[in-house]
């Protein structure tokens, strides 16, 4: 990034993924943060790759801005620290699930079977240590949902 955080050096003025339309925030020197919406193609015969500020029906071009510090892409649709959190919380019981279901499927795949003889009985510790490890791991999918 540049000392003014621009994703590209070499293209001041353009934000981070330039080719999606979107709104991102960046602060003019001196001035508070705004939002600010990169428009990436044209609409009504309007520029491509040029920014629309927020409170003006001005367009200005990424040179025009390029000394303006880039903060970050974003949207005004940003989940809410509550929301993230449980997005979080979902993602990790899927992962734990998920952990535990492929110690499941290697105990059942290897274990011992004293009918047909397949698998190794001098491995029932390792098989066991699977079994147990799964269950711990679904132990851990309810930990931190307070």
């Amino acid at each position: 990034m540049t000392n003014n955080n621009w994703s590209d050096p070499a293209r001041p003025g353009v934000p981070m993924n330039p080719e999606q339309s979107g709104w991102h925030c960046i602060q003019e020197p001196g001035e508070d943060p705004e939002f600010a919406f990169w428009r990436s193609k044209p609409f009504l015969g309007e520029c491509r790759g040029c920014w629309e500020m927020k409170g003006t029906e001005d367009d200005f071009e990424p040179h025009e801005i390029s000394n303006w510090r880039y903060l970050r892409p974003c949207s005004l649709d940003d989940p809410t620290p509550a929301e993230v959190d449980a997005r979080v919380k979902d993602a990790r019981r899927v992962a734990l699930e998920e952990a535990a279901r492929r110690l499941e499927e290697l105990h059942h795949q290897h274990k011992y079977n004293p009918e047909t003889g397949e698998g190794s009985e001098h491995d029932t510790g390792y098989y066991r240590a699977l079994s147990e490890g799964a269950a711990a791991i679904r132990a851990l999918k309810g930990e931190g949902d307070d």
